[in-house]
């Protein structure tokens, strides 16, 4: 259905047409670039923001600015983009973490030195391969 046609039916008409409405707006939206639909919107006082893809949040100045994206390297998968926690709270701010998953069997000596493993005895389970330690 064309825009002309669309524009001519009663609200009722187009609610129950909304696939074909969708369709024609999406058409008519590909035939500008973001920058020029915020333009005509902006000049005719249409509030409008451009949609962002994941890959534009990351590198977006503000969310940098802010500390909301950042940059860190893990051990073994390299460098990788980190977010911060969404909100802020002046009495109990989250904590900011940036540390990795551990790798498996990174904290395996600690944990069971914790639980009340001896060396030995942990020495002996990661011998007979019940569990892996990362030297």
């Amino acid at each position: 259905m064309a825009w002309a046609a669309i524009r001519a039916l009663s609200l009722t008409a187009r609610a129950a047409n909304i696939d074909e409405v969708y369709a024609e707006v999406a058409r008519i939206m590909h035939t500008r670039t973001t920058a020029q639909w915020r333009t005509l919107l902006d000049a005719a006082d249409v509030p409008n923001m451009p949609m962002n893809s994941p890959e534009d949040l990351l590198v977006n100045p503000q969310l940098r600015a802010t500390g909301f994206v950042s940059d860190t390297v893990h051990p073994t998968e390299g460098p990788m983009h980190t977010l911060a926690h969404p909100t802020k709270w002046s009495a109990t701010p989250p904590a900011r973490s940036f540390s990795p998953a551990p790798r498996l069997g990174e904290h395996t000596r600690q944990l069971l030195e914790e639980a009340g493993y001896t060396p030995e005895r942990i020495n002996t389970l990661i011998e007979q391969g019940v569990c892996r330690a990362d030297a």
